[in-house]
């Protein structure tokens, strides 16, 4: 899995919000594991209170590949 920031956030000291893409591997995780790490990160996000929202967006590699979105985005991979 790849982490990428993307949106105001990445230029800007005060975004409204935090935007960060994971990429997975479609052939490793399931869309049913991406939907409980997805719940399980927004609930974790939340407990922390950090008066932010953070927007969650997942793409498999493959799907990743196919938009460009990390290229167009100009998304700076953080892990």
């Amino acid at each position: 899995m790849r982490i990428f920031l993307f949106g105001s956030a990445k230029n800007n000291k005060s975004p409204n919000d935090l935007d960060l893409l994971l990429t997975y591997n479609n052939e490793v995780i399931s869309l049913e594991e991406i939907s409980k790490i997805k719940k399980e990160l927004k609930t974790y996000f939340y407990s922390l209170d950090l008066g932010i929202t953070i927007d969650l967006l997942f793409l498999s590699y493959i799907e990743e590949r196919q938009i460009s979105f990390v290229r167009k985005e100009c998304a700076l991979k953080i892990y």
